[in-house]
Order: C-alpha cells, then structure tokens, then sequence
C-alpha cells in the first residue's frame, strides 16, 4: 500500500514520545505527504508506538536524555571545515529510540538485536561510530568486550575509522579513553574497562570469532553474504540476558543466500505482526508497487530507501543537489543496465536485485520446490529405479552425488504408487556431499558456510589417506551400501569424467548404465535449459530443510552463454567472496539428463508391450 498523511496521523504519539521522536513523527507526515514514505519503515514505527501503548515494559526516557546528551557532545568537521556538535537527522534518533528504549523490570534491555536496513550514505558508520561511543562509555556495560565486526575488513576499518576520528577532534572524548590503536582496530575506555576489538573474515585476516562470548556486539555490512559471522557472535551470546547485536547494512548481491533468506523473513514477520519484542527492525525500501513500475529512475524508488541521505536536519526538507545527483545517477544505472544498474538498486534503493535472468531459477522458484516428504517416502511406496548424478571434484573440494527419479503424484499433489497413472510427474532429487574430514574447518572459512551444521545429514566426511583428501573409493561404499539397506536399482549413472576413473569399474557393477557425460557446452546446453525449466515449472522436488547445501549451490550459479548461443553453468563471480561450491547442481545436471531422456522417450516401455500383447491373445 502507499502510505499516506493520513495513515500516520492516525497513529497518535504518546505524550511521552514527543520529546524524543516528535521530528521524526513530523518527517514521517511529511515525507508520507510527498510520496517518499515506504511502508516497511511506517510499519517500524508503529510497531515501536504499539510496543510503548502494550505498557509490557518501562520506558526508560531518562537513559534516552543521557545518551543523547552524550552523543551531542561528540565534536566532527563538517563540508565546512569547521567543528560541529554532533546532530542526529529524526530518522536516526528513531534508531536508536528503538534499540534502547525499552526495559524489563530488572533493568535489563528488552531489545537484543537490532537490524538497521538503509540505502547507502545514509550516515550508518557514522551513526555506528557514535553508538560505539555511547556503549563504551555510556551504558552499564562494565569491564566488557565490544565487538565490532564486518565481512568484509574494509567495511569495519571505516566504521572504526570513523569512531577514531571522533577522539581526534574531541580532546575530552579521547580523555576517556586509556588506548586507541587505530592499526589493529583496539580501543579500551578508562572509565568502564571495555574494550573494542575488531574481527573479520577474509584471506587477510587469520582470527575468527569461535571460542569468544560477549555481550555486545556491532555488525557493519551485515548483508555482504557471511552469514558465519552473525551466527557465531548469536551463538557465543547465548548465555547471557542483557545482551545486545546492532547490524547495519545495505541489500546485497547474493539473491537466494543466507542474508536475502533472512531479509525477507524479517520483512514477513514484520507484516504479520510476528517480531519477538526483542528484536528491533529498521528496514527503509521501495514499496512493491514502486518496484513493479521498473522506473529506476524515478525517485519513488531510491527516496523511501534514504531516510537521511536526501532531507535536511528536518528530515523531511529534500536537499536538491543530492536529489539533482541520485537522479543523473540513476538514469546512467539504468542505460548501463548489468552491474550498474544492479549496484545501484542494491546500495542505493535497499532492493535485492539481480542484474538479468541468469539463474537456473529464482529463490522464490526454488522454495516453491519444496515438498514435506524426502527420497525414503519415495523408496517407501515403490519407487525403486533411481538415477545417479556424479561430479568428483578436485581431491580437497567438495564431492557431491545426486540420485533422483521420476514419481507420480494426484490432484491435490500427493504421492501415488508406481502402478497408478498420476495426473502429474515430478522429479525428486536428493544431494549427499563429502568433504576431507581435516579440511572442513577451512572450507567453512573459505565458502563461507557452514557445512558443520550438515554433517551426517546432507555431507560426509571422508577419513582415508589421514582425512586431507576425497576418497571415492569411500563415496562408492557409501552408495552401494545405501542400494542394499533400502533395496533399491541404479538404473544410470552419468559422471563428469574428471576423477571417476578410479571408482568407474565399480559403478559399473551397481548400475544398469554408466555414462561418462561430456562437459562441452554445445553437449549440455540444452539440458540446463531443461533441468533449469523443471525448477522453474515445479517439475523437481526437493524435501524442506533436506537440501540445504543444495540450495546454497543453486542461490550461486549463473547462467552463462557463450559467444556461439550454448549455455554453461557457472560459479557466481560478481562478488569476490561468492566462493560457495556448485558441485550439487553440477551433480543434479550430471543425473538429471539421462532421467530426462528416458522420462520423456516417446515409445512404449517393455513391460507396457508386453501387456498390450497379453490383452491381444
């Protein structure tokens, strides 16, 4: 919906609220009143009136005073040249209304996690920065370590940046401070004990966060796709109450990943009135209806992301020649189209946004997939003849087999024995991987994913040659076993040639077929066509929460033609950090083809001759 004057006006602000977020309650008229009012943000800030009107929770506007009291003190140049209090715009008084606002009635914070979602240079590392400060200095956090962490090293360095500069033109700031060390990002308050450290991933940078417990803990950039860092910060948090995660980001790349998962989750909590009272949500993003239009330029689209950026202090004023530059921006996005455009969406209008249809199919299309029965309900009702995908990867990377077969289902979806004629077939496929046992910990840093979660499940870990390498033979004994506990026949096993040598003899005995699929894009191309359709149509099955890793692969596989019209499969490479493995969907194609050509054969099988035979006599 578009949100109007009206729509806010009808939420009527507590007396005790003015104090802190009437300008922002004046800029959301206004800005609603112009058109540049998303609905995501509007429903933030009635959710934040609902929680104060439930009374479940003290307010606790004393601490609001002294944190803004503090946070104005803080001295920064301005454009100018010239030093300047610190002056919050109302949308980012708004935040930090939201995060600490709140208490239960042992004094401890209600909110532990806040997720803060704006366009790009809306002043969120310097909005960051500040409540560093505040943490470190200001709450009643004792003797405590602050993490302050990024996925990338550079997003984080310019956030601590910005927290060191603050101390440089703050003499009584710095005072309170007994280290700041802008090398190894190390800050230590003397008044409270705390300390800030600084932690990232990346091949520059060797520490990880396994092993330490905090309570507090600053994310920025959350969303550049290592969701390993959010959950090991969760998890070492878990012991303790009075906790708090701040993340700050933009929309990302990644469409399908981890972080867009979690994007839309929250945006759905949200509408369905379903956050935990303590999680705080800012998400600032176009509107459906404004996406639909595909007038990137318009600044519907890039204004309701950028509840900073565009207005003066009022917050609602727009400041003409940051609109005059994001419209030339916009417009030279759009006539570049792939990346530029991609890029601009993404940081500029908080959008998920992928450049053009280079997927096998979209994440909405890929969930749709999903069924709540798995490969044993299959075997379980009669389907026994099954295909094998095989792709052996290098002897350190990540194997993957994929069996799948065709099956009937009725009207209404469910499963049918093989004898009855279905009204539909779907394909179901099921995906193990291996991985050498001594080299998962590295694989988790570099794919940034996190296998151990699958471990016994949808991966295994192979142990021969001391665990550092594949072991197929291992990855046979594991498929011949699985035919003989649940009685099933491989019908055809087709394989990438590369290291399948060794174990070919022996697939050789356990299937009707084995065929050594050629790799050439002229040879799959129309197949990945097909196998891309059938996820896209609904053909494939896959069981929910089954194929995890699965998922994963297919969120990062692209599309690729090449100069003579065939397609291949390629790993993700927009993103320097994409690095998750595709094995599974190299694997799924590998098995997919000989099913999909025997599946759609036009004659009649053997056993339906003989019965048209039989009804003749």
């Amino acid at each position: 919906m578009a949100v109007t004057k009206e729509d806010v006006l009808a939420v009527a602000l507590p007396k005790e609220l003015e104090e802190f977020i009437g300008d922002y309650y004046v800029a959301l008229t206004k800005r609603a009143d112009i058109g540049l009012l998303g609905e995501s943000e509007f429903r933030c800030f009635r959710r934040y009136v609902q929680m104060y009107q439930s009374h479940m929770y003290q307010f606790d506007g004393q601490g609001l005073r002294r944190m803004f009291r503090f946070i104005g003190l803080i001295i920064y140049i301005d454009e100018d040249g010239k030093p300047h209090r610190l002056k919050l715009y109302p949308a980012q008084k708004f935040m930090l209304c939201g995060i600490f606002s709140y208490k239960t009635e042992d004094g401890r914070y209600v909110v532990n996690e806040a997720n803060l979602y704006v366009g790009r240079r809306n002043g969120k590392s310097f909005l960051l920065a500040a409540l560093l400060h505040y943490l470190m200095n200001g709450t009643k956090y004792k003797n405590e370590r602050l993490i302050l962490a990024s996925c990338k090293g550079q997003n984080a360095t310019i956030c601590f940046g910005e927290f060191a500069n603050a101390t440089d033109t703050n003499p009584d700031l710095k005072e309170l401070y007994t280290n700041i060390n802008r090398t190894s990002c190390y800050a230590r308050s003397g008044v409270t004990g705390n300390t800030l450290e600084m932690f990232r991933t990346g091949a520059g940078a060797k520490k990880t966060l396994d092993g330490f417990t905090n309570k507090v803990a600053v994310i920025d950039e959350e969303m550049l796709c290592d969701e390993i860092i959010t959950k090991t910060i969760q998890g070492g948090q878990t012991s303790f109450q009075d906790r708090l995660l701040v993340t700050m980001s933009t929309a990302q790349f990644t469409v399908g990943g981890e972080n867009h998962k979690k994007w839309i989750r929250l945006r759905k909590q949200l509408y369905e009135n379903a956050l935990a009272d303590n999680q705080f949500l800012f998400l600032a993003e176009p509107d459906a209806e404004d996406l639909a239009a595909k007038d990137y330029a318009n600044i519907n689209l890039w204004g309701k992301a950028n509840p900073c950026l565009l207005f003066e202090n009022d917050g609602y004023t727009i400041k003409k020649h940051i609109k005059k530059t994001y419209l030339q921006m916009a417009k030279e996005a759009v006539n570049k189209k792939g990346f530029d455009l991609q890029n601009f969406i993404t940081k500029n209008c908080n959008v998920w946004y992928s450049a053009e249809e280079r997927s096998l199919c979209t994440y909405d299309q890929m969930k749709a997939c999903e069924v709540n029965y798995g490969f044993d309900d299959l075997v379980a009702v009669g389907y026994v003849n099954w295909y094998l995908g095989i792709d052996l990867s290098q002897v350190l990377d990540l194997s993957s087999v994929a069996i799948m077969t065709y099956y009937g289902v009725d009207e209404e979806g469910k499963i049918v024995p093989p004898e009855i004629t279905p009204a539909k077939w779907r394909l179901m496929i099921h995906v193990l991987s291996w991985l050498p046992k001594n080299r998962l910990q590295q694989h988790i840093d570099t794919d940034q994913f996190s296998y151990m979660d699958y471990v016994d499940k949808e991966l295994f870990l192979c142990t021969g040659g001391g665990g550092d390498n594949i072991d197929t033979t291992q990855i046979y004994e594991h498929i011949a076993n699985m035919l003989e506990t649940k009685g099933i026949n491989i019908v055809t096993t087709t394989a990438d040639p590369y290291n399948f040598a060794g174990v070919q003899d022996r697939f050789d005995d356990i299937s009707e077929t084995v065929i050594l699929q050629n790799q050439t894009p002229k040879a799959l191309s129309q197949y990945i066509e097909a196998f891309g359709k059938a996820w896209k149509d609904g053909t494939i099955a896959i069981q929910k929460g089954g194929e995890e890793i699965l998922e994963k692969a297919m969120t990062n596989s692209l599309l690729v033609r090449n100069s003579s019209g065939y397609y291949s499969v390629e790993k993700m490479t927009l993103r320097a950090d994409s690095n998750i493995r595709i094995d599974p969907v190299d694997a799924s194609l590998n098995g997919f083809i000989a099913a999909y050509i025997d599946h759609n054969k036009a004659e009649a099988s053997g056993d339906q001759i003989v019965e048209e035979w039989l009804n003749n006599l």
